[in-house]
């Protein structure tokens, strides 16, 4: 409380905190779950860790924030105030010579102590988190969907490689009816691989995935060297093993610095900066312009 305050002012504060404080949790808790609806399914199913998704929420509190604290500042003056005028006791006050404005200077102080912190907030802190979350965003955007071989659905995800399975069971990753399209490169040619039964096996690097076929063929499609002819070669095997790089399934923090910064993630500091550069670039194009038609 403001030292000096009377009795009648110190209740005018504390009708404003009870509902100030449940006004801004309820706006907060709105504007959260709106997040959560519009972007959840862009965060969800991709293998992104729990401490970058909290990071990516935690960042995007500073616009909630913003919007929520004057939102919260008028429901409570309304409730406030607006319980006085129920009671009548703004009509006692006067009659007892009390002036309203003496009754409202506390939470008119408190006003400006709110405002002066919620403008460095928003100079300083919100830019910062703006651009922070705007950096999460795309590196979340470009990370690839995790390994997700579903039954009877042909799975493309990992470079080079087509899977397709008939059936699968959850509980020991084994597969059954497996064919694999092994994509042409430089090293290697064009390959099927069907097998009866298979599992995967996750290495303790997390980053290898290993396929282990059993009871299959492999047919491989080898050009010819002189010629745009090419002969199959088909092997026949018991147990054929194959492993398969998962690094680039993984997310990776890029550099935030790398991203030019907008308005949104601007103090004006740095706004009056750029508008002084601008300027004197213009003024600069101006004497140049000026210049040649003399």
């Amino acid at each position: 409380m403001i030292p000096g305050m009377t009795a009648i002012q110190r209740d005018v504060v504390k009708r404003h905190i009870g509902p100030f404080i449940f006004v801004f949790l309820t706006i907060m808790f709105l504007l959260l779950m709106q997040f959560l609806i519009l972007y959840l399914d862009k965060i969800v199913g991709k293998g992104i860790p729990w401490n970058i998704i909290l990071e990516l929420i935690f960042s995007n509190l500073a616009y909630m924030v913003v919007l929520a604290v004057p939102m919260a500042v008028l429901i409570a003056a309304l409730m406030a105030y607006g319980r006085f005028s129920e009671l009548n006791e703004l009509t006692a006050l006067k009659a007892a010579g009390v002036s309203p404005l003496r009754m409202m200077v506390p939470t008119l102080f408190l006003s400006f102590i709110l405002a002066l912190a919620l403008g460095w907030f928003s100079n300083y802190v919100l830019p910062n988190a703006n651009y922070r979350a705007r950096a999460l965003f795309i590196d979340i955007r470009l990370k690839k969907p995790g390994f997700d071989l579903k039954p009877n659905v042909f799975y493309d995800g990992i470079k080079g490689y087509t899977f397709y399975v008939k059936n699968m069971s959850a509980g020991n990753d084994s597969l059954f009816d497996v064919t694999l399209f092994q994509d042409q490169n430089q090293k290697r040619d064009f390959a099927i691989i069907k097998a009866k039964v298979g599992y995967l096996k996750s290495e303790k690097d997390k980053e290898t995935l290993t396929l282990y076929l059993n009871d299959g063929y492999l047919l491989r499609y080898m050009s010819g060297e002189f010629s745009n002819k090419f002969s199959v070669d088909r092997t026949k095997f018991k147990r054929y093993r194959i492993s398969f790089d998962l690094s680039e399934l993984a997310f990776s923090r890029s550099n935030p610095n790398r991203y030019s910064r907008d308005d949104r993630t601007m103090s004006a500091q740095a706004m009056m900066a750029v508008i002084d550069t601008l300027k004197s670039k213009w003024e600069k194009n101006r004497e140049i312009t000026l210049g040649k038609r003399a």
